[in-house]
């Protein structure tokens, strides 16, 4: 669960240059609904709940969303960039997006990553992206995308394709491109430059 609390602890966190949120989801409902590692929550809902059907719109699913609110990193995503709690808060962001991610399956990372209005790059050649931020993913190397009270911040997301030996949850240490932009993405942040996502 460690993104879980990565996506609640950074908005808050100060002295932080940048924040590489992988394999990061939020809203508890998608999670539990389309979940299978490491234990399929998916399929073990229905027999919790003695519902055959349940989807989002199931009322006990509502009344959980509504009760763990507060730790889900949904509500605290916007505060991240949009709507800092305060400018020594302010930091970089970049998500790896693993595509066929079994623990932080595509709706809530797409979810965590729209709550914190990231920007797309332009996934790596060979990737058909999955479609879902509304506007065209920019052009590679990406990065300064976003001012937020006067400072330039790098806000972004980017694509990998798993290879068949992993789980999309781990592009960011198993695909060679996903590795070396998040190299990059770390480097820059530490020589404190706005870093940049791609080559």
């Amino acid at each position: 669960q460690g993104a879980t609390e990565g996506g609640i602890a950074m908005p808050y966190t100060t002295g932080v240059t940048g924040a590489v949120m992988s394999g990061q989801g939020a809203s508890l409902m998608d999670s539990l609904v389309t979940k299978t590692n490491p234990m399929d929550f998916a399929g073990l809902l229905p027999l919790v709940l003695e519902d055959s059907k349940v989807d989002l719109n199931h009322p006990v699913l509502s009344l959980i969303q509504g009760d763990l609110g507060l730790v889900d990193p949904l509500n605290h995503a916007a505060a991240l960039l949009a709507s800092p709690v305060a400018a020594a808060n302010q930091k970089h962001v970049f998500q790896p997006y693993g595509q066929g991610d079994t623990y932080a399956p595509t709706a809530t990372q797409q979810t965590f990553a729209m709550a914190a209005q990231l920007g797309e790059a332009m996934a790596p050649a060979g990737v058909t992206p999955d479609a879902f931020l509304g506007s065209a993913p920019v052009p590679v190397p990406a990065g300064g995308n976003v001012t937020v009270s006067g400072v330039t911040l790098t806000a972004l997301l980017r694509q990998y394709a798993p290879a068949s030996s992993y789980d999309g949850h781990f592009v960011a240490y198993q695909n060679t491109t996903a590795e070396a932009d998040v190299d990059g993405f770390i480097a820059a942040c530490v020589a404190g430059k706005v870093p940049t996502v791609g080559k």
